[in-house]
């Protein structure tokens, strides 16, 4: 994809997430200073795509978050197998 596109798809996960109200965002209330790690996983067998999306969108959240792919886009995963980490402090 070209820049202006991973921009573009960016900035539609984020309309749709605030549109329909983030979980994370609530479950992570209160706990603002702490530092927190996600481990987002798999919930069915798939081929990895789009991980500069999902960084990117995280990273335009909060440019202090590290955000850590631990497999490549195009490689298979089982159910249950973590793509990412993200950690940072909660706010």
């Amino acid at each position: 994809l070209l820049p202006f596109q991973v921009q573009a798809l960016i900035q539609r996960a984020l309309s749709e997430d605030l549109a329909a109200g983030d979980i994370t965002t609530d479950l992570l209330s209160g706990l603002e200073g702490t530092r927190v790690v996600a481990r987002i996983a798999t919930r069915q067998a798939c081929v990895v795509s789009g991980l500069e999306v999902a960084r990117g969108v995280f990273l335009s959240i909060d440019e202090s978050l590290d955000c850590k792919p631990l497999v490549q886009n195009g490689q298979f995963l089982y159910p249950g197998e973590v793509l990412m980490t993200v950690s940072g402090f909660a706010n």
